[in-house]
């Protein structure tokens, strides 16, 4: 990258850090300061800090991945737990504001009793905090901005991932969460206009949204909703049909956050009010699953005309990495000063 993005990727980590640095001595007024933010949130930064939060530099990626192998349909699996967050609009946001508790985990004690309840609370803190969290945040967010950060300036794996922790440990820890939501509001803004920004330049790159639909006709890669099977040697669970009503009928309500989750929790409970929870995972809802996805999916879909498979074979040429493409695209599309 060129000294100009350099200094945009600068000024981004710097506004994030500067947020947490000047947030401090809010955070630290009380613990429910840090924690809630004085349970003084509105709806659209709640919902815009769950949606921020819900994705991260790896999202993107995965996205293109399965537009890649799939097709849009593929998205599903991501889609498909609208339902639930849903079902958090309509019944569980306004009831985990009136448990008027701090964290997801103190719930546990409201409802159970003795040492079992002590027990169990102390579980979900270590197994969901520290081991869960570990896991997702090392193996997903850090592992996707390695390979952003290795297609897009060549850093080695080792710095990328120091690079990208220390960052986040720097505001997430001093600013509380109204530096969290702050600067979850900035990076969503932010995100939101380099993926519109990748996007326009994808489809004009492939001759316009025209062009890009006539050449994928046929490929399959434009349906919305998984074909059906023409094999009949082939039982329908296998089927793409069968795993979209696996996602449909099963998911949802199977995945551990059908209540929430602490993500979405800790923002309801943070918020002035009932109302202001409830409008916060509607928009939540609205900014994730109906605006968010649809640049990166238009994205992948150019990529599918602009990087062939044989540029993303890895292991030895075993195996097609998808989801470089997505940063692949940002170096070949973008002009100096948009990759920053």
């Amino acid at each position: 990258m060129a000294a100009l993005d350099w200094t945009i990727v600068a000024a981004f980590c710097a506004i994030s850090v500067l947020i947490g640095f000047l947030l401090r001595r809010v955070a630290g007024e009380s613990l429910e300061a840090y924690f809630l933010s004085n349970r003084s949130l509105g709806w659209w930064l709640a919902g815009t800090s769950i949606a921020a939060t819900a994705f991260s530099s790896d999202t993107p990626l995965l996205i293109t991945g399965m537009v890649r192998r799939r097709g849009i349909w593929g998205v599903w699996e991501v889609w498909a737990l609208g339902i639930s967050t849903m079902l958090t609009v309509f019944v569980f946001a306004k009831l985990w504001k009136r448990a008027n508790v701090m964290t997801e985990v103190e719930l546990v004690e409201l409802r159970y009793a003795g040492r079992a309840a002590a027990f169990l609370r102390g579980f979900k803190a270590v197994y969901w905090g520290l081991l869960y969290n570990c896991y997702v945040m090392g193996v997903w967010p850090v592992t996707g901005m390695r390979m952003v950060l290795q297609e897009t300036t060549g850093f080695s794996r080792e710095w990328a991932i120091i690079a990208s922790v220390v960052l986040g440990a720097a505001y997430t820890s001093v600013a509380g969460m109204w530096g969290v939501v702050l600067t979850d509001a900035f990076q969503f803004i932010w995100a939101m206009i380099g993926a519109v920004i990748l996007a326009i330049a994808s489809v004009q790159a492939v001759g316009g949204l025209g062009a890009l639909s006539e050449r994928l006709a046929g490929t399959g890669a434009l349906e919305i909703i998984p074909p059906l099977s023409s094999d009949t040697t082939q039982a329908w669970t296998q089927t793409p049909f069968g795993w979209f009503l696996g996602l449909m009928l099963v998911q949802w309500w199977a995945w551990k956050n059908t209540d929430g989750g602490g993500v979405i929790v800790q923002r309801l409970v943070s918020c002035k009010n009932e109302r202001h929870a409830t409008w916060s995972v509607l928009w939540y809802n609205i900014a994730h699953y109906c605006l968010r996805s649809w640049p990166w999916i238009i994205t992948a879909l150019a990529s599918l005309l602009l990087i062939p498979d044989a540029e993303l074979r890895v292991a030895g040429g075993t195996f097609v990495d998808h989801e470089r493409a997505y940063p692949r695209l940002i170096m070949q599309l973008l002009p100096v000063g948009l990759r920053g």
